[in-house]
């Protein structure tokens, strides 16, 4: 059964469902999915990622986190990326995020994950080396590290991708600024 978040349909409503920002110093684990009508991923603290179309994420852009492309593939980029950019129109105000594959196994993903391992977390994704703007190809069972502007971190796990859409396993967190060093 789906969620109202990530029920489908032709047109957008009118008012989307509102994101509740993710709470510090907590571990989220949850699933979730993507497609070429629901691009757009907000960190949340409803234990599940919030995939809203465009049109959502455009009334909420200072919230929204990851944007995914399906065009030769599935990619996921920063919503102020160039290549975001080209489904929005104007980039200024949108969140920064910082993308980069990492060599988590996705064994390694579950024993953080299962652990709570926020210390583990933090560290892997305060140390991807990315340049703003990074384009990243998702691939089933490589673990992608996620670096917010608005203090969220994330590891992503593609379960299963075809070409409109991806469904995920994460874990992620909001830490206060001045504990990510």
């Amino acid at each position: 059964m789906q969620n109202a978040q990530t029920a489908q349909s032709d047109t957008p409503p009118l008012t989307p469902d509102p994101v509740i920002a993710a709470q510090p110093s907590r571990l989220y684990r949850c699933g979730a999915q993507f497609t070429a009508r629901e691009p757009c991923g907000f960190l949340t603290n409803s234990e599940a990622i919030a995939s809203q179309s465009i049109d959502g994420a455009r009334r909420r852009e200072k919230e929204h986190d990851l944007t995914f492309i399906f065009q030769s593939g599935v990619w996921v980029c920063s919503p102020n990326s160039s290549t975001s950019n080209t489904l929005f129109g104007d980039i200024s105000g949108r969140n920064q995020t910082y993308l980069a594959p990492t060599d988590l196994t996705p064994e390694a993903f579950y024993e953080l994950r299962c652990r709570q391992n926020l210390d583990t977390l933090v560290q892997i994704c305060n140390n991807i080396a990315t340049l703003p703007g990074s384009l990243v190809k998702v691939t089933v069972g490589q673990v992608i590290a996620v670096r917010t502007q608005n203090g969220k971190l994330a590891l992503l796990l593609p379960k299963e991708a075809g070409r409109k859409y991806v469904l995920m396993h994460a874990c992620y967190t909001l830490r206060p600024m001045h504990m990510y060093a």
